[in-house]
């Protein structure tokens, strides 16, 4: 599903470059879950977020489905996103003010038809993730380990084919974790053929995972 080919990312600030990613070349099948591994600044959120086209290779080609996200229009990148991808962050990214539900339907804002279309949808996933009690409750009252698993259920309600997990739980304490990572595997497991990819520092969230990468100093090591 995902193919890295020598992809490079070099940040120019004042002109100065600072190399993040040095000839990446990897590939990842459909339906493999996958741990990215290694020490802060190794280039692993880098490597998602160009797998999720929130930015773009400085140079080599990096494909998913056979589509080259290097070279896709700014609507063509959003639309992927969209269609394809789901997100979670390790910071949550909920707004407080409203309700669990409709943090789950926050990608449909904007899309009146979508959104009713998706709405029986959301309710299920919020059940699987335990909170299906909650659903009028304002996302800021939330304690870390809910506000995740509302993050999970959003990243999960207009289907993706790839879930993009950022250190998913570095803001939560170890039970919280692993129950989220948990809940991340078996949701992917049970819907066939998605993709998980998983960026995290933690060697037991890595541990779950059958294949892991490891980097450092933006190159892959394993």
């Amino acid at each position: 599903m995902i193919g890295c080919y020598d992809v490079a990312k070099v940040y120019r600030q004042d002109g100065v470059d600072t190399p993040a990613l040095r000839w990446i070349t990897i590939e990842i099948d459909t339906g493999e879950h996958v741990a990215i591994t290694g020490p802060s600044g190794s280039g692993k959120s880098t490597l998602l977020a160009l797998m999720g086209a929130l930015d773009r290779p400085t140079s080599g080609k990096l494909t998913v489905d056979g589509m080259d996200l290097g070279i896709l229009t700014p609507a063509e990148r959003s639309r992927y996103r969209f269609e394809k991808v789901g997100f979670v962050f390790q910071e949550f990214h909920l707004l407080s003010h409203l309700t669990v539900l409709e943090n789950v339907l926050a990608p449909f804002l904007g899309r009146a038809g979508e959104r009713s279309k998706h709405q029986v949808r959301a309710k299920e996933l919020l059940g699987v993730v335990g909170l299906s009690e909650a659903l009028t409750r304002p996302a800021g009252v939330l304690s870390g380990g809910e506000k995740q698993r509302v993050a999970i259920a959003r990243a999960l309600v207009n289907d993706p084919d790839l879930i993009l997990c950022d250190e998913p739980t570095g803001n939560l304490d170890s039970v919280n974790g692993e129950i989220v990572t948990d809940l991340l595997k078996r949701l992917a497991e049970t819907a066939s053929g998605k993709t998980l990819v998983v960026v995290t520092h933690d060697p037991k969230v890595a541990g779950r995972f059958a294949r892991q990468i490891k980097m450092q100093d933006g190159r892959v090591v394993v």
